[in-house]
């Protein structure tokens, strides 16, 4: 029974990241933790000193998938001005189920295309297609691994997974910004999310948040549909 339980918890996996995915001066986040991930109150990227604008839970129904903070030089609650802000940045994403990341990294570039015009999308289609693959060389994710998707001025962006750069950064301004809208743009894929990131400091989660209640996507031809009657 064992191969069929784990095929049910990858395909469980699959299915929920499939889905997934004015300036006001604030005071700095102090540190934060959610489910068990903790997020220190600033860090220090490429000799920079950033803060924590805001931490959030992504979940589906019942499945928590993963945590995020975002770090910047100057906390904010208006996403125009973290979005357009041309200092370096911090997607620091913490897993909390197991999945292949191609699903992941499907989820980030349709994202993209929800938040991009079609000639934004043309302009960015080959460094989308680098960074997907810098991301989907990585095989599979299990609960606690580190994502970090980081904005660097000189080199662009750099995925890091576990501590480590994996591939080529990716240069370009407009890809980042793409990137960002995903969490807290217009059409950001969580509205609680996003309203999390953008907190700047206020209300930040002290305990474990409860998933956004959804109704699940229809899964795409890599994640498996799961049957509500599948069992061992």
């Amino acid at each position: 029974m064992q191969p069929i339980r784990l095929r049910l918890t990858r395909a469980l996996g699959a299915t929920a990241l499939a889905v997934l995915l004015g300036t006001q001066a604030l005071a700095p986040a102090r540190a934060a933790s959610i489910e068990g991930q903790h997020y220190d109150d600033a860090i220090t990227l490429s000799r920079s000193p950033l803060q924590l604008n805001g931490v959030g839970l992504r979940g589906v129904a019942f499945i928590r998938a993963f945590v995020v903070g975002l770090y910047v030089e100057h906390p904010s609650s208006e996403p125009a001005s973290l979005i357009e802000a041309t200092g370096p940045k911090r997607l620091a994403i913490r897993m909390l189920m197991d999945a292949p990341i191609e699903v992941f990294a499907n989820a980030i570039t349709h994202g993209m295309n929800k938040n991009t015009t079609p000639e934004e999308q043309v302009a960015m289609a080959d460094r989308v297609a680098r960074f997907r693959a810098n991301v989907v060389a990585v095989g599979e994710v299990h609960v606690g691994d580190r994502i970090d998707l980081d904005y660097l001025p000189k080199r662009g962006l750099v995925f890091s997974f576990n501590g480590h750069e994996r591939g080529a950064a990716v240069q370009g301004e407009d890809l980042y910004r793409a990137l960002l809208k995903i969490f807290i743009g217009e059409r950001a894929v969580d509205k609680k999310l996003r309203q999390a990131l953008l907190a700047g400091g206020v209300n930040r989660p002290s305990e474990p948040v409860a998933p956004v209640a959804m109704a699940p996507a229809e899964p795409s031809a890599s994640a498996p549909a799961v049957s509500p009657a599948a069992s061992e």
